[in-house]
């Protein structure tokens, strides 16, 4: 599956851009990919961050019970 996020303010270790990142599967495939290049899924990711290995630290992992 390739998903492409668009236009998303990507976060990088010195500085910040606004590109399309395409993904294959779980592996980052391209970084500034055009936009016309061939997805299954497109988000639209207009005024969002797109930070690599943050993670959430205020989501609760509760057990089932």
């Amino acid at each position: 599956m390739r998903t492409l996020i668009r236009n998303a303010t990507v976060v990088f270790p010195d500085s910040t851009s606004k590109v399309n990142v395409l993904i294959e599967g779980h592996r980052i495939a391209s970084i500034d990919a055009p936009d016309s290049a061939r997805a299954d899924e497109i988000v639209e990711a207009s005024g969002l961050h797109l930070i690599p290995g943050l993670i959430d630290d205020q989501v609760l992992f509760l057990s089932p019970d």
